[in-house]
């Protein structure tokens, strides 16, 4: 049995390598998905390609009929340069797998690879969805689900699969409700009237009215919205003008709005652009915000967690899962699957302190402990078959 997982955990980490060197973004993941798709077929899946573009989709059947349930892992990268120097270093100059998709798509095929062992006492099936382009919306969810990805045979729930490195190796986590946020876009425009740098008076400076602005919305946190309530607004650039003695025509600020619930969505969007269109006038500017409503807040189903916390602490051990009730602020297009069948998902622990593998998602550092991928896949594979064999 110990060679077996050590032979294994060899597979899954070369796999893992494989697709890490030749990270591709989203809608791009060609060979990433001819990969996956030899994978599943070498294994015996039925197997399909092209789904929403560059999706697979590998289906096992079990011996007798029964449930379906599915797991869904994402494949993209982000436009990121590595800064790990690492034998499997991202071969393609500013593109890497900084959020751990890699990792996720890998402890997915060792999922197929544990539960084709178990083909023969499988009641029902499993589906295995690999999507593209989480990271950029529109995203790749929402179109699988559009070209038929829970149907035929029609799903009776969705597992998702995540690294993370917030919890060590040989911790999970799971939550219940929320699991991440509306995640909004804005993109405002401060117009002004530009000048001479030492005439401001002949001018409408759109760099101060813009401080003004920026004062404002970052206020709303705390004085217009209930603080125990989950809602982060972050601007995250700003840019304008050319040199430093030119008072310049206008201003641009890209940032993101987040959170939980529908009305303080809208009401939070509606905030902004009062003070987006009445602060500037005060200063006889102009400010126009476009709002781009992203992914919608991703809630878990109370049973698929429970399941989640009961088979991963029946792998793992006791006080092993963190369960959760406050949800990341990040946004996770998994939330269209959740929309339409009982849906969670599982958080796989990579964490090593010992080995510097401390780095957030989307930093240029991000690494994993490697042992995370069967932790991972023999987990899902339990949450499998405990699924299909109860009623």
């Amino acid at each position: 049995m110990e060679t077996d997982c050590a032979q294994m955990q060899e597979r899954l980490s070369n796999l893992r390598r494989t697709i890490h060197k030749c990270p591709e973004l989203g809608f791009q993941e060609i060979e990433t998905g001819k990969l996956i798709a030899k994978t599943l077929s070498d294994l015996g899946l039925e197997v399909q390609t092209n789904v929403n573009k560059t999706g697979v989709v590998g289906v096992l059947k079990g011996a007798k009929p029964g449930r379906t349930i599915a797991f869904r892992a994402d494949m993209d990268a982000l436009p990121i340069q590595e800064l790990n120097e690492t034998p499997y270093k991202s071969q393609k100059p500013n593109v890497m797998h900084a959020c751990g998709h890699d990792g996720n798509t890998t402890i997915l095929l060792g999922t197929a690879m544990l539960l084709c062992q178990q083909k023969d006492s499988l009641c029902g099936n499993v589906k295995f969805i690999f999507q593209p382009s989480e990271e950029a919306p529109p995203g790749g969810a929402k179109g699988m689900i559009e070209e038929g990805v829970l149907e035929n045979p029609k799903v009776d729930a969705v597992v998702g699969v995540h690294v993370d490195t917030d919890h060590p190796i040989g911790k999970a986590s799971v939550r219940f409700g929320a699991h991440t946020a509306n995640a909004d876009r804005i993109h405002i425009v401060i117009k002004g009237r530009g000048g001479h740098a030492a005439q401001p008076h002949k001018c409408v400076d759109p760099i101060y009215i813009s401080a003004m602005v920026i004062q404002a919305i970052h206020g709303l946190p705390s004085r217009f919205v209930d603080p125990v309530e989950p809602f982060v607004v972050t601007l995250g650039k700003i840019s304008g003008g050319d040199t430093f003695n030119v008072i310049p025509n206008d201003v641009e600020i890209l940032g993101t709005v987040r959170t939980v619930t529908t009305e303080t969505q809208d009401r939070v969007l509606e905030q902004i652009r009062l003070i987006v269109e009445t602060i500037p006038k005060t200063y006889n500017g102009e400010g126009t915000i476009e709002v781009r409503r992203g992914y919608p807040v991703c809630i878990n189903d109370a049973g698929i967690s429970s399941l989640i916390q009961e088979c991963c602490e029946a792998e793992l051990g006791e006080d092993t899962v963190s369960v959760g009730t406050t949800p990341s602020m990040g946004g996770e297009d998994f939330a269209y699957f959740a929309q339409k069948v009982p849906s969670s998902v599982l958080m796989v622990g990579v964490r090593n302190e010992e080995l510097g593998m401390v780095y957030p998602w989307h930093h240029a550092r991000f690494d994993m402990d490697e042992r995370g991928l069967v932790i991972g896949a023999k987990c899902l594979a339990r949450i499998a078959t405990t699924f299909l064999c109860r009623d």
